[in-house]
Order: C-alpha cells, then sequence, then structure tokens
C-alpha cells in the first residue's frame, strides 16, 4: 500500500468537504495559512487533527489516506461515544505517568512513541465506547486498532 501524499488526502478532504480552497480545508484543521503552506512543502500531514476531523464529520479514514471504500462511512458504523476523549490530554496524563514510574527520564522518542499511542487510544476509545460489551466490542476494538496501526505504520516519518 502506498503511502499517502499531502495533495492526495488535502484534495481528498476538499472533495469530502466541498470546500472551495485548501486555503478552507486549512482553516477546518486549524492551520494557518503560512502552516497549511509549510505543511505542503514538507510533505507532512497533521495527523494530530486530520484524523480526529475526519472521525467527527464520519469521513472514512481508508478512503481519505488510501482511497479505499467510499467518502463517508455508513452512520451505522458511526456509534456516539459515552465520553468524548481528548487525545492531547490523553496524551498528557499518559506522559505524566510514564514520568512518575521510571526512575530515568524517558528518552525523547519514548515520548513521542507514548504521545503518538496515546492519542491513537483516544480514537479507538471514541469510536467503540457505544458498543455494547462483550465479543462484539472486542472485536471491534482489534479490527479499529489494527486499522489505526496499519495507517500508523504507513504514515511514519522515514
Amino acid at each position: 500500500m502506498r503511502k499517502p501524499t499531502f495533495e492526495t488526502v488535502m484534495a481528498r478532504l476538499k472533495e469530502a468537504l466541498k470546500a472551495s480552497t485548501f486555503a478552507e480545508v486549512g482553516r477546518y484543521l486549524g492551520l494557518t495559512t503560512s502552516a497549511y503552506a509549510n505543511r505542503k512543502r514538507s510533505g507532512s500531514l497533521p495527523f494530530e487533527t486530520l484524523l480526529p476531523f475526519a472521525d467527527s464529520r464520519n469521513i472514512s479514514a481508508d478512503w481519505l489516506l488510501f482511497g479505499i471504500g467510499t467518502p463517508f462511512r455508513d452512520s451505522d458504523e458511526r456509534v456516539a461515544p459515552i465520553a468524548e476523549i481528548d487525545p492531547k490530554l490523553l496524551a498528557s496524563i499518559y506522559l505524566a505517568l510514564l514520568r512518575a514510574m521510571r526512575s530515568e527520564p524517558p528518552t525523547q522518542q519514548e515520548e513521542l512513541e507514548a504521545t503518538r499511542l496515546a492519542g491513537l487510544a483516544s480514537l479507538v476509545y471514541n469510536r467503540v465506547a457505544g458498543v455494547p460489551d462483550g465479543a462484539a466490542r472486542d472485536a471491534f476494538i482489534r479490527n479499529e486498532a489494527h486499522g489505526f496501526a496499519r495507517a500508523a505504520r504507513i504514515l511514519q516519518p522515514e
């Protein structure tokens, strides 16, 4: 599977949002014009806002990143969470716990990995929180975890 490019993902997002300009797409993602231009120049997708935003608009991550399937998930796939978890807050909590439990401070790489995993965990939680407990929920969690892990591996900077 090919790594998605900034241009392709932003074009798909523009299409899904029916936005008239890429500046408008950037505003949806909370990016200033210069931040958007810098991301475009470096080819760096803003995953910290892109995936939660797509999820909030019921935009399929598979379609947005890889062109697989249709732009929007079926309405039945979106289950309203009991409580929305903020990825940045969860990452801060996780890092504080990591630091408190270790005698040596974590390396910068370990902190980045912890932040990334906490963010992904919050996305999975927000997607599965309303699914009744049991085998179906466990399967849904595994499916979501595998999907996000696959995307994270493909999108990981080299």
